[in-house]
């Protein structure tokens, strides 16, 4: 006679094959810890890149193929980043990053205030922060120094979802022209970006 298998064997087996598919994908994250750096570094490449081939940003396909590759080194390196914290964290981060960036456009839309004039002001801020912040963390190595470094990025970050905002929704000092839409979805892509990876710091916990 022939018995049949019982019913809860085929999801424990596909329950435990898809832990193990997870667990292989962050082994390799974590192993390959080279093609991390190496898509941070051609992502900022592409990001110095626009100083001096603005226009291909206003052509098409090249700006559609630009933001698709650019879009899948981020995500590539934010992934990375997870692998060293629990689930929970990055399911806490992520739910932190979706309300601080809707309650910021939300503001930055119907507020009247300008803050499209501190742009240049604020980028230039942000990168004496970051520089200051290396030198602080490659002297001290502090997890207070590097929670500390990480809300001052976040606040930053912040700022820069609320000025992009209205530059892309127009009518202020600033503002972004209509051929400049992949630039605006770049802009605010890496501010949520920042955003999550700050929050991550912030109140992840790593495994």
């Amino acid at each position: 006679m022939i018995r049949r298998p019982p019913r809860s064997t085929p999801l424990y087996s596909s329950a435990a094959s898809d832990v193990y598919k997870r667990q292989g994908i962050r082994s390799f994250m974590r192993t390959y810890m080279v093609l991390y750096y190496l898509a941070a570094i051609i992502s900022v490449i592409m990001l110095l890149s626009l100083l001096c081939f603005y226009r291909i940003l206003k052509r098409v396909p090249h700006n559609y193929i630009f933001l698709s590759v650019f879009t899948v080194l981020e995500s590539y390196t934010v992934a990375t980043l997870t692998c060293f914290y629990e689930p929970m964290s990055i399911l806490y981060a992520a739910i932190l990053t979706f309300t601080m960036a809707l309650s910021l456009t939300v503001y930055a839309c119907f507020t009247r205030t300008d803050l499209t004039s501190i742009g240049s002001t604020l980028c230039w801020v942000s990168l004496g922060v970051s520089l200051g912040a290396m030198i602080l963390m490659a002297i001290v190595r502090s997890h207070f120094v590097l929670i500390i470094c990480a809300w001052i990025f976040l606040i930053i970050a912040a700022l820069y979802v609320i000025v992009d905002t209205q530059l892309i929704m127009g009518g202020k000092y600033k503002e972004l022209s209509l051929d400049d839409y992949i630039i605006g979805a770049m802009m605010l892509f890496i501010d949520f970006v920042h955003i999550f990876v700050q929050l991550l710091i912030i109140i992840g916990r790593r495994n």
